[in-house]
């Protein structure tokens, strides 16, 4: 399988390895296992740049015996044995291979570790191989153990796809962090720096409730608001102004990563005679008001949007659709009832939001 390596916040290696398990995933069926024929010298190869990078436990543990893969397996059987003993089968079972021209870089860090470093631990410690290895399946016991105790308080502390303050301020700093990791992991985000954790946890927890403080790293913002953390992508840039003319026939894309907007029939909503086409989509510039269906009276859209619990930063990317001047629809939240059917052919507006 040819692939084609383009490093992005990662280096070379890190970006190799991860185009070569997308390939190999890519090919793999269901319940299919995959082998690969990683030694114990890997083993201390990924253990030594582990401590090198200042890695945690996880990191420690090294490369897994086996794991989940796409929709099989990944499982690596020869971690027990050293690369000099599968060199002596090999060539005792006359099994060619084949090796890579990349090996004789010592540019990059792994090649350096097994031309440089290795030997010379190997030398003095001939066992150090099995040992790091032997070390790796404690460490990984540990981390399991620590995922676990993770899992559980992240069930105790989740608040949808956030986690209440009040819970993490009562945990231990390690406690904390521990959580943190592991919902980060599950949110989709790389660890930040050790400082920069650092930094989110005092911020965040110390923060006077009337303050909503955020704090970003690669592509997603930690946020405080109304006592729980907040973790999302960050948005893509919207325009100041943005207005779009939509038929309201055909699905509609949203710009910045908003999703798509479409009408659908219902028994319920707003009256499809009474649209005046094109509709218009804007975004809030402030003042905005409608009385909802059922509601009492009109009521200003920067209140209805609070008493809702939509956090801040997400009100000014909800899409306002417009017949004319009227407000009809706020997102998918609130249709107006100056529009409502009653007893003739109605609509209702699907927002899909974009999974990007």
């Amino acid at each position: 399988i040819a692939v084609h390596v383009r490093p992005q916040s990662e280096g070379l290696e890190a970006a190799a390895r991860r185009v070569r398990y997308e390939a190999l995933r890519r090919i793999l069926r269901p319940e299919e296992v995959l082998l690969t024929a990683h030694h114990a010298d890997d083993q201390l190869e990924t253990v030594l740049l582990a401590l090198a990078r200042g890695a945690g436990v996880k990191g420690l543990s090294g490369i897994a015996a086996a794991q989940a893969f796409g929709p099989g397996r990944l499982v690596r059987p020869l971690l027990a044995f050293t690369r000099a003993e599968l060199k002596t089968w090999a060539q005792h079972e006359r099994i060619a291979w084949v090796e890579d021209p990349s090996n004789a870089r010592v540019d990059l860090d792994r090649n350096f570790l097994r031309a440089e470093v290795a030997p010379g631990l190997t030398t003095r410690w001939p066992a150090a191989a099995t040992n790091a290895s032997r070390s790796a399946a404690h460490l990984a016991e540990a981390a399991q153990l620590l995922n676990e105790l993770a899992d559980a308080d992240w069930r105790a502390l989740r608040d949808g796809d956030a986690l209440r303050i009040e819970g993490l301020q009562a945990l231990s700093p390690s406690r904390r962090r521990n959580v943190l990791r592991h919902w980060f992991h599950l949110r989709g985000a790389r660890m930040p720096s050790t400082r920069k954790l650092a930094t989110l946890e005092h911020t965040m927890l110390s923060a006077p409730s009337d303050r909503a403080p955020s704090i970003a790293w690669d592509q997603v913002i930690a946020r405080r608001y109304r006592g729980a953390l907040h973790l999302e992508p960050r948005p893509a840039p919207l325009e100041a102004d943005c207005v779009l003319d939509w038929d309201g026939e055909h699905p509609l894309r949203l710009p910045a990563e908003l999703g798509s907007l479409w009408l659908r029939e219902s028994a319920q909503g707003v009256a499809l005679a009474r649209l005046q086409r094109p509709l218009q989509i804007r975004f809030r510039v402030g003042g905005e008001c409608i009385k909802p269906i059922g509601a009492a009276h009109h009521r200003d859209l920067k209140k209805l949007l609070q008493e809702a619990g939509i956090p801040p930063w997400r009100r000014g990317r909800i899409p306002l659709v417009y017949s004319g001047n009227q407000l009809v629809w706020v997102g998918d939240l609130w249709a107006a009832e100056t529009f409502a059917a009653h007893d003739e052919p109605a609509v209702r507006l699907v927002w899909e939001r974009s999974t990007a």
